[in-house]
């Protein structure tokens, strides 16, 4: 019974997905023992970026609404940091002291935890509000995160949480660098961020495919064009247009069928989008920018009045992955979205009466791409 699981399984899985899973568990040991060291280790070295690519990313940031919400959002929590509190998927802990090679609560609460999604929240307080204690609270988190975290061992040195990260910091880094006298932190910090961006070059997640490659993209085009490295943007190019050529069907609709994914890889590849148009990097704008012209019509059709999402299979609301947001970024760059109410390909079909107060989304499409369903459970 087993054997004809694993059968039925394996063949709607890519030849990505068979020939990298060994690969990928080969890596994982490696990284706990002979490259441990490598990784960490100042022989994966750059210098630090350059005045102008730090500013260039710092008003590309600043460009776009869903990056720049209200800090007020985020108070709290960057309050909690102090006190060593932590809040992810609605579950706080207090870690003091905090070791980053151990696993908290849960995989994914862990992952939340070494995104460092925090660290922008803290630069824009250190920025926008002064706030000197958020400053020194990300400081110490990153200096800690930097010298304890160990690959093969940490969760925060799997290839997602190192995307999500690399960006993260980009982000903060930009924002705060100019400010900051402190040469040493600012070394340590940058130093981390170009490991990793080596580190992710070579484990990006084909054994996974879907919505991490689109995250691995981000990664690798935010870090080379901070960093001026040619490779990595070229790399992270090609990967974010060949994957959303096949992520995002014909009317807009992205492959996995959850809202809450779709508004995902629409911010995440907008962000890309704006950060390659900063820097001059227009290979591929048009195709680019069509895409995600289409995204941002079916986020719209999928947005309820009060600001929230349709949460179909695997959805839920996040301030982060906010319509409203998201759907203003893309407006700003791409103009209105268009109002399609129909979504054939992707399955979603809706209705409003004429004053617009009642509504109704309708799920008729097939759960997921056959080779990843790991957001269609709600779908069954």
């Amino acid at each position: 019974m087993k054997v004809g699981l694993i059968l039925r399984t394996v063949e709607h899985l890519r030849w990505e997905q068979v020939i990298y899973r060994p690969i990928r568990l080969l890596q994982s040991h490696l990284d706990r023992t002979i490259l441990s060291r490598y990784w960490t280790s100042s022989r994966i070295t750059r210098d630090a970026p350059t005045e102008a690519a730090v500013a260039t990313v710092a008003r590309a940031f600043a460009s776009l609404p869903h990056l720049t919400q209200p800090l007020s959002l985020y108070e709290s929590r960057i309050g909690d940091l102090t006190e060593g509190r932590f809040t992810f998927l609605n579950r706080t802990l207090t870690l003091d002291p905090l070791d980053w090679n151990r696993r908290y609560e849960s995989h994914l609460w862990n992952y939340n935890l070494h995104y460092f999604g925090y660290a922008v929240w803290c630069a824009r307080a250190y920025i926008e509000g002064e706030d000197e204690s958020a400053l020194k609270s990300i400081r110490r988190l990153i200096l800690q995160w930097v010298s304890e975290a160990r690959p093969g061992v940490s969760d925060g040195w799997d290839p997602y949480p190192v995307s999500l990260r690399i960006v993260n910091w980009a982000y903060a880094y930009a924002l705060v660098a100019p400010r900051l006298g402190t040469a040493s932190f600012l070394s340590k910090w940058s130093s981390s961020i170009y490991r990793q961006l080596e580190f992710l070059s070579r484990h990006v997640e084909y054994h996974l495919l879907a919505n991490h490659l689109i995250k691995n993209a981000k990664a690798l085009i935010v870090g080379g064009l901070l960093f001026g490295e040619a490779k990595w943007i070229a790399s992270g190019r090609a990967l974010l247009l060949r994957e959303l050529d096949e992520q995002v069907l014909s009317d807009g609709g992205h492959f996995e069928r959850a809202p809450m994914y779709h508004a995902q890889v629409l911010a995440d590849s907008l962000e890309a989008f704006v950060m390659l148009q900063a820097f001059g990097e227009s290979d591929g704008s048009e195709k680019l920018g069509a895409k995600l012209a289409a995204m941002a019509g079916f986020l719209s059709a999928m947005s309820n009045r009060d600001g929230t999402l349709a949460l179909f299979n695997d959805s839920a609301n996040f301030e982060e992955l906010s319509p409203g947001p998201i759907l203003t970024s893309a407006e700003q760059v791409f103009g209105p979205p268009g109002d399609a109410r129909t979504f054939p390909t992707t399955g979603y079909y809706t209705w409003a009466s004429a004053d617009s107060k009642e509504r109704i989304v309708v799920d008729a499409g097939p759960p997921a791409a056959d080779y990843n369903t790991a957001h269609a459970h709600c779908d069954l």
